[in-house]
């Protein structure tokens, strides 16, 4: 089951390779300052559905867990990584 850790590194690696490849254009140095944002994005992105709902329950899944707000990847990636546990994920709040 996904924890606070792993939701940080999934968050780190999808929002750093995101902004990796969206800045693919840009010079180097540029695009190395943009996949370093994105890290950093993305991993307060991938605890930000817990920071919204703390966990102080088995049942604390609700708006912020929610699939339709996905917009974010490191967002996304918590939520991906919450949807594959026992009590899943809803499609609505």
């Amino acid at each position: 089951m996904a924890n606070r850790k792993m939701h940080m590194i999934v968050g780190a690696a999808a929002g750093g390779a995101s902004a990796c490849v969206l800045a693919r254009d840009q010079e180097p140095a540029h695009q190395l300052v943009e996949t370093l944002g994105g890290v950093l994005a993305g991993t307060l992105a991938g605890r930000l559905p817990d920071i919204i709902e703390p966990a102080l329950h088995p049942g604390h899944r609700s708006i912020a867990h929610a699939m339709l707000p996905a917009g974010a990847a490191g967002y996304a990636s918590h939520l991906v990584l919450d949807a594959t546990t026992p009590m899943g994920l809803p499609l609505l709040a």
